[in-house]
């Protein structure tokens, strides 16, 4: 399980993650903003299996935005899915969602925002 600092967990799900496809990256928001879809980042549940085969988030999209496009986008290209899960079952809250929080810090970060979207762009060929 990769997260952000500010999600919260209400339900026990060791068993629940550990009962997930292997050949599937999991979260629990799709975006289709890029070009292509991919999960947000937020909160993923990621098998060792793609880890071991798509590796590591891109350091160049340092300090924030878009590594999660970068890494559902290959997860794909490497052969895996990615899946939605259904935040109120798995007990998942994710704080900056409440009260348009979020649209408040991409703005205040519009120019990082930009220079990891002409990366991403670049990178994947969107």
């Amino acid at each position: 399980m990769v997260t952000n600092n500010d999600v919260r967990v209400y339900k026990k799900i060791k068993e629940r993650i550990e009962a997930l496809d292997p050949n599937n990256l999991y979260g629990f928001y799709m975006h289709g903003n890029v070009g292509a879809d991919y999960l947000s980042g937020w909160c993923y549940f990621i098998s060792r299996k793609i880890f071991e085969t798509v590796g590591e988030f891109d350091t160049k999209f340092k300090p924030m935005y878009l590594e999660d496009a970068d890494y559902s986008l290959r997860c794909v290209k490497a052969g895996f899915g990615l899946e939605v899960l259904d935040r109120a079952s798995w007990g998942i809250i994710h704080d900056p969602e409440r009260g348009g929080v979020r649209s408040n810090i991409l703005a205040k970060h519009k120019d990082i925002y930009e220079k990891n979207m002409r990366y991403l762009k670049e990178k994947h060929g969107l």
